[in-house]
């Protein structure tokens, strides 16, 4: 999990606010609790805003850019309309094809559960891997 961080500092608001969360049953981080409180809610509203801005750059998609911004826990992530919020996503999904290709089964396990398994939110299973990596593909594929 410390990948995560290193790789997306911009998650440390986030993992600070929601610690008690994506705790585990002996008081370590679970990886089920960080895709439930931090990866797919950012993943949710990242690839969202991609799609307006892709669809109608003048729109601001509800107010939703608002919305995200006014909660303290997402402070440190990048305006939708950045370069530096593209980097974030990119990163992102460099630490998810890390985690699919994990040693670790359980990771793998999860990765495939979180992302591959069903969508989340308004996203499907190809808008989650729709930035993924050629081992994220590969399961996809798998299914």
């Amino acid at each position: 999990m410390e990948d995560l961080l290193s790789t997306c500092p911009e998650f440390r608001c986030s993992w600070d606010a929601n610690a008690w969360l994506i705790e585990d049953d002996e008081g370590g981080v679970g990886l089920y609790g960080v895709f439930g409180h931090i990866v797919l809610p950012f993943l949710s509203y990242a690839l969202s805003a991609v799609r307006r801005s892709a669809s109608s750059p003048s729109e601001s998609g509800c107010n939703t850019e608002e919305r995200f911004r006014q909660n303290p826990e997402w402070s440190d992530i990048p305006d939708s309309t950045s370069p530096k919020f593209e980097d974030l996503l990119r990163r992102l999904y460099e630490v998810l094809e890390r985690w699919a290709s994990s040693p670790n089964k359980h990771i793998r396990e999860a990765v495939y559960i979180e992302l591959i398994e069903s969508g989340y939110d308004t996203l499907s299973v190809d808008d989650l891997t729709s930035r993924a990596g050629p081992i994220l593909r590969s399961l996809k594929t798998a299914t």
